[in-house]
């Protein structure tokens, strides 16, 4: 039989458990990717864009003006097909049912539920240097 002490305890231990669980996903690690525009000839223009894997996480890199870049997760959040990018009229595109997104992600139209997951990137030089973090998400 446990002792009223003994009980309150775990009951403490486990009330602060279940307190710090929504915490976890913020102490994720993150780390900092480099790659270079050499490598991506579709990317050195403005108005470039790739589909490309880096660190076991797909993006969509853009390069939206002199100086900037912007990389989302491509992933619609419809039905999980793959967005692109227009530039003629600076929209990301999913091509099967035509959700559109702005350049911060947010959706502009059509059936998608929610905006576009963006990773923080800058360019550097001839340099991209992008934040992902360890879950690859």
């Amino acid at each position: 039989m446990i002792d009223r002490r003994r009980f309150l305890k775990s009951l403490g231990a486990g009330a602060g458990v279940l307190i710090a669980l929504p915490a976890l996903p913020a102490l994720a690690t993150t780390k900092k990717v480099a790659i270079h525009l050499d490598k991506f000839d579709k990317l050195k223009p403005v108005g470039g864009w790739i589909v490309v894997r880096v660190k076991d996480t797909e993006l969509l890199i853009v390069h939206d003006a002199e100086g900037s870049v912007r990389a989302f997760d491509p992933t619609c959040t419809h039905l999980k097909c793959t967005v692109g990018y227009r530039p003629e009229d600076r929209r990301l595109v999913c091509p099967c049912h035509a959700s559109t997104y702005d350049l911060d992600g947010v959706v502009l139209g059509g059936p998608a539920p929610r905006a576009l997951k963006r990773y923080d990137a800058v360019l550097k030089d001839d340099t991209i240097v992008l934040t992902l973090d360890d879950a690859g998400s």
